[in-house]
């Protein structure tokens, strides 16, 4: 393989994991989809098994597959202590296999290193996760923040593929069914980021050598596909957007 691949097995409120690998080393990112999609999709890919996996933060439709995944792949596992503590039982069987991490600091694991910074979301020590590789090529995942500053802007900046999270359509979301401290939750700092929101993350990416934004995260009752690609696309300039699926995988090559 010459470049990387990059694969996300799932991206919602359903369950959220990301593969990347250089055809040597696979890593993992959250633990919220199935084992069995796991395994299938590295093993049609060609890929070895994951070796890493980093955990984002402990809400269940990040890590609701972590005991299978942990079981079969046995990896060595990456969270913040917060994290760690949180998940608490999850982990408490896996202790020799969990590595704690400082948000700010970098990982090597084979050609990669795995870099974190802390960002705001209702959660106990959640980060978002940029890879890079020594060949030159890198992806990050912005996910679940209800806001970001120039920090974030610039861990991402140069970032081959960008997944920034499009939870929510402002206007789906007052309409929606949903109890208002729900509503008040999401659209909250610590909450999810909107479709605009994203637009304005993604409109800062261009020129620093992002090729790629990914559109993720992407609410099933208060957006679509379709309204998250097209708001982004008539706020921002940059030239090439794709999304990301609640349920099914979409591979990307850097």
């Amino acid at each position: 393989m010459s470049g990387l691949v990059f694969i996300s097995l799932r991206s919602g409120s359903f369950g959220n994991s990301y593969v990347i690998s250089d055809g040597e080393t696979t890593i993992l990112i959250d633990a919220g989809a199935p084992k069995k999609l796991v395994a299938a999709n590295t093993v049609e890919m060609g890929l070895p098994p994951p070796r890493a996996l980093f955990i984002t933060h402990e809400h269940h439709d990040h890590t609701k597959s972590l005991a299978p995944i942990i079981r079969h792949f046995a990896p060595k596992i990456f969270a913040t202590p917060g994290t760690i503590f949180a998940l608490g039982r999850k982990l408490e069987t896996v202790d020799s296999a969990v590595v704690p991490i400082d948000a700010g600091t970098q990982v090597a694991v084979g050609k990669f290193a795995v870099s974190s910074i802390l960002i705001s979301h209702d959660a106990a020590q959640p980060v978002a996760f940029r890879i890079d590789h020594t060949g030159g090529k890198s992806a990050a995942i912005l996910s679940d923040m209800g806001d970001f500053g120039a920090g974030i802007t610039d861990f991402a900046c140069g970032a081959g593929l960008v997944l920034v999270e499009a939870n929510y359509d402002p206007q789906l979301l007052r309409n929606s069914w949903y109890p208002e401290y729900l509503k008040r939750r999401i659209a909250s700092r610590r909450g999810h980021l909107s479709n605009y929101q994203c637009a304005r993350l993604a409109g800062r990416l261009i020129d620093s050598g992002t090729k790629l934004v990914v559109l993720g995260h992407i609410s099933e009752n208060n957006n679509t596909p379709d309204l998250a690609l097209n708001t982004v696309r008539a706020h921002t300039d940059f030239p090439s957007i794709a999304t990301a699926d609640r349920y099914n995988p979409r591979i990307f090559f850097l």
